[in-house]
């Protein structure tokens, strides 16, 4: 979308790992009220916290709540900061 290669990039995580959500995908767009304002780079899902996992591009000053579209679909998500899981090698 115009102004993502220019925004704040972020980490989206999927709540309730929701099964007919496996992952977010490169290229899947981000909506916030419908709006597409980002772009998924890339997804995974994560063992650690149970969940899938996405980075993203969103426009910058953006706030949501958001949305992933996916196969005629809108799954939400949640915009969170870094880092999002405690760094255990420095305890």
């Amino acid at each position: 979308p115009e102004g993502a290669a220019h925004g704040a990039g972020a980490v989206v995580v999927c709540p309730g790992g929701n099964l007919e959500f496996l992952h977010p995908r490169e290229g899947y767009p981000v909506l916030a009220a419908g709006e597409e304002v980002g772009i998924v780079c890339s997804g995974v899902y994560s063992a650690t916290l149970d969940k899938p996992i996405a980075t993203a591009y969103v426009r910058a000053g953006v706030e949501g709540p958001f949305t992933v579209s996916a196969r005629g679909k809108e799954f939400p998500v949640e915009r969170v900061d870094l880092p999002f899981v405690p760094h255990r090698s420095r305890d």
